[in-house]
């Protein structure tokens, strides 16, 4: 599985598209994702968890549309460059709640 951690308000302005990550892939021009092992870094990034979701991407079906890059040589985040289909998001979870389920610190 792949992670994205998003304003739920972002969130909720996407989540009846039939894709997701459009404001992203303006702003940025890939969608930022993570591994779980790379969620320790991401989270300090965020101060009020409370405001953010987390939302868990199977990645098998849409592997071709993924890069794995970042310029941290120790870990790869994975990166997608093009909309992300709602079919494959198969969760959504507080971002909060997703930390105590799945014991990241």
């Amino acid at each position: 599985m792949i992670y994205h951690i998003c304003l739920k308000s972002d969130w909720n302005k996407e989540k009846e598209n039939r894709y997701f990550g459009e404001m992203e892939m303006q702003k940025y021009g890939f969608i930022h994702s993570s591994t779980i092992e790379g969620l320790n870094k991401i989270i300090r990034r965020f101060d009020n968890k409370e405001d953010y979701v987390v939302l868990v991407i199977d990645e098998k079906p849409i592997d071709g549309i993924i890069r794995y890059e970042d310029k941290d040589a120790e870990h790869l985040y994975p990166h997608f460059y093009e909309l992300i289909d709602m079919k494959v998001i198969k969760e959504t979870c507080d971002l909060s709640d997703f930390l105590l389920k799945h014991d990241i610190n």
